[in-house]
């Protein structure tokens, strides 16, 4: 349990950095969120965390889309 503590821990220190200094449809800052919301599936087994987590990352991405358009 404490790996995970650790493990979660830094996941969201690395999503603060992201939310930071990249836009919500930067490569990196997707791949990163992706990986947190798997985290969430697989590593905690918080499927409801994981999903809400992965429709967040997709409302944003396709938001930024939409102003481009």
């Amino acid at each position: 349990m404490k790996l995970t503590n650790i493990t979660h821990s830094s996941y969201l220190q690395a999503w603060e950095i992201a939310q930071e200094h990249l836009s919500s449809n930067d490569p990196l800052k997707l791949e990163l969120g992706l990986t947190i919301s798997k985290f969430y599936y697989d590593g905690v087994g918080d499927k409801e965390k994981a999903l809400e987590f992965a429709k967040h990352l997709f409302d944003d991405g396709n938001l930024i889309l939409k102003f481009h358009n």
